[in-house]
This record gives structure tokens, C-alpha cells and sequence, in this order.
């Protein structure tokens, strides 16, 4: 899971990439520069609360990390093949959702599947309120 966080650092990278900022017309727009990030924790946040108990509840925590994690690959693997600003936030925000219910999904998964040894035990512990289906209105 690690590697799926390089997407929110790559951005902080990017805009000081000059070629970067001069094919999306972001060169000194500090606005737009944030913009990149800003629409990416827009896709993020909502889809964590909302895509993790529907993944859950319909598809499974192991099948709903598989959809998270696959349409993440596909949208990082089309990435630099992107030719409009509005693709690219577009995309950001696509990849924000398919990255927001991972950390949730995850940590479920781990403390379901993991051996009873000390890490276990705070997988589990932490697993309890890693998922908005834990909140009295989430799905079961």
C-alpha cells in the first residue's frame, strides 16, 4: 500500500517541474498548482466514507481491495498519456476515489486474515473503527 501514496507526493514534485507546468498552463498559477492536490483529497474523502462500506457489504473487503487497488493501476498507467488539464483533474479525481477506500479496506482485511501474534492483536484493535460501516448508520 505504500506505493499508492506516491501519488499524493508526486504532485508536491511536479509543480516545480517547469515542462510540467508549461504543457498544463500551470506555470505561475499557484492556485491551479493546488488545485492538483485539492481534487485529488475531493475524489479521496468522500469515497472512503461512501465506496468502503459499499465495497464491503457488496463486494467483500478482499474483492473491494482488488477493484480499489486495480482501477488505481489503471488510472496511474494512463496518467502520462494525458493531454488537457480538465483529463488531469479529472483523472486526479477518479484516482482520489479509488485510493480512498484502501486504508479502510486494508486494515479490515489484515486484522480478518492475520495470525495471533503482538501485531495482530493492534491490526485488530485498529480495524474496529478503520471502516465508516462501524458508525451506528453503516452498512452491515
Amino acid at each position: 500500500m505504500a506505493i499508492s501514496y506516491v501519488d499524493r507526493v508526486n504532485i508536491s514534485v511536479l509543480i516545480t517541474d517547469n515542462a510540467f507546468l508549461d504543457r498544463f498552463g500551470l506555470a505561475g498559477d499557484r492556485v491551479a498548482q493546488g488545485a492538483l492536490m485539492t481534487i485529488f483529497l475531493l475524489g479521496y474523502g468522500p469515497a472512503a466514507f461512501v465506496l468502503t462500506p459499499v465495497y464491503e457489504t457488496l463486494l467483500g473487503v478482499r474483492r473491494g481491495l482488488l477493484v480499489s487497488v486495480a482501477t488505481w493501476a489503471v488510472l496511474t498507467f494512463v496518467s502520462p498519456w494525458i493531454g488537457s488539464l480538465f483529463l488531469l483533474l479529472a483523472v486526479r479525481c477518479l484516482l482520489g476515489a479509488a485510493e480512498g477506500p484502501l486504508f479502510s479496506l486494508k486494515t479490515m482485511y489484515a486484522s480478518r486474515t492475520g495470525s495471533p501474534t503482538p501485531n495482530w492483536a493492534a491490526r485488530t484493535r485498529s480495524a474496529r473503527w478503520a471502516s465508516p460501516s462501524a458508525l451506528p448508520w453503516g452498512c452491515r
